[in-house]
């Protein structure tokens, strides 16, 4: 009998690895975009069918995204993350602590002032009715600004915006 010797390399998995800036996020009326990251490997293929180490997803229910990483060597690994997505109802601070955010009067019929304090830029204002739709959206020029919207009975949110992200939110009532 002859035998052959010969030698197997075994290459270990990739260690793919799948982050966000963030594990929860708003939802309607407010949906949020985020950025999600992958590495570990050479490239990527997510489960939204979407290729390359980035993804960026605006889930409307709270979400599972995975990555599949394959490796110069051709060996293949998985990672995910899971993102939340909030009803974000009330008041909410998204980023910045040190402010202060008061909507009156509330009730109000469609003239309202909004005191902000403690942002260093111009924000922006967005109010959305309850199915999500943009119905109106100025910009926060004093710590102290007055609106006169003509909206229409109902309730609305008012999402406070800076550097592109939702930092404050709250319910407006017009009747």
């Amino acid at each position: 009998m002859n035998f052959v010797n010969s030698s197997v390399t075994v290459n270990p998995l990739p260690t793919v690895t799948a982050t966000s800036p963030s594990s929860v996020i708003c939802g309607a009326p407010f949906q949020q975009t985020i950025t999600i990251t992958s590495g570990g490997a050479s490239t990527y293929t997510w489960n939204t069918s979407a290729t390359g180490n980035t993804i960026s997803v605006s889930p409307s229910v709270t979400t599972t995204y995975s990555v599949t990483g394959t490796d110069a060597n051709g060996c293949v690994n998985t990672a995910s993350v899971n993102i939340t997505v909030s009803a974000c109802t009330g008041m909410q601070q998204f980023g910045v602590l040190s402010s202060e955010f008061v909507v009156y009067p509330n009730p109000n019929d469609g003239d309202f002032t909004i005191s902000v304090t403690g942002l260093n830029k111009t924000p922006a204002v967005e109010i959305y009715n309850t199915i999500g739709k943009l119905v109106y959206k100025d910009v926060l020029t004093a710590e102290k600004n007055t609106f006169i919207t003509n909206l229409a009975a109902g309730i609305y949110f008012i999402n406070i915006i800076e550097n592109g992200k939702v930092i404050a939110t709250q319910k407006l009532i017009c009747k």
